[in-house]
């Protein structure tokens, strides 16, 4: 598993580069297509391959597209919210993000559970059943990270609007000699 989170660290760095040019729409859309490709190219897993020929490189394309992907996602939905507001629109995405990847997991593992045993009911030898099963919960998941490709294409164009004036905070002012007071958010 370790290409995945690598390959996430990356891409969220390169995105925090890019994004304030391009702005979230066209990078969700190619994290999409592109994390979509690492689950589908995943699924395509075999009962005798190996890590290094059948997982390594899936789990990085699929970590290169969620890091691409989780970043863009939450400019997005912080574009058009005011300062004061930004922390909670942030963390309402990031529950979404957590609540829908535990409600998918467990949706594609009780697919993946469900194929898996209906396989060795017919006696497929359990190698082959459990990696027929993952191979289907893998493709829907897939399947499922591609509707993110069309749906970003509906997303409006997003700039963040200019701060209100009450929102900004007071400038620093030095006072005493060396030591300087900052007006906090709460006194503005």
């Amino acid at each position: 598993m370790l290409p995945m989170p690598l390959m996430i660290i990356l891409a969220s760095q390169l995105v925090t580069r890019t994004i304030g040019r391009l702005g979230p729409r066209p990078i969700i859309v190619f994290g999409a297509a592109v994390g979509a490709s690492g689950l589908l190219w995943l699924s395509a897993i075999t009962p005798g391959g190996s890590y290094w020929s059948h997982v390594f490189g899936p789990l990085a394309v699929m970590g290169f597209g969620m890091g691409t992907t989780m970043v863009s996602m939450v400019s997005a939905a912080t574009a058009g919210v005011p300062i004061r507001l930004a922390g909670l629109a942030s963390g309402l995405i990031n529950t979404g993000r957590q609540i829908g990847a535990a409600v998918g997991l467990a949706a594609v593992t009780t697919i993946a559970t469900h194929h898996t045993e209906g396989r060795l009911r017919h006696g497929v030898p359990q190698p082959e059943a459990l990696t027929s099963g993952y191979s289907l919960g893998l493709f829907i998941g897939g399947c499922v990270f591609a509707v993110g490709v069309p749906v970003a294409f509906l997303l409006p164009r997003l700039r963040r609007p200019q701060p209100a004036a009450s929102e900004v905070l007071a400038p620093m002012r030095p006072v005493d000699g060396d030591q300087q007071a900052v007006t906090s958010a709460a006194e503005v």
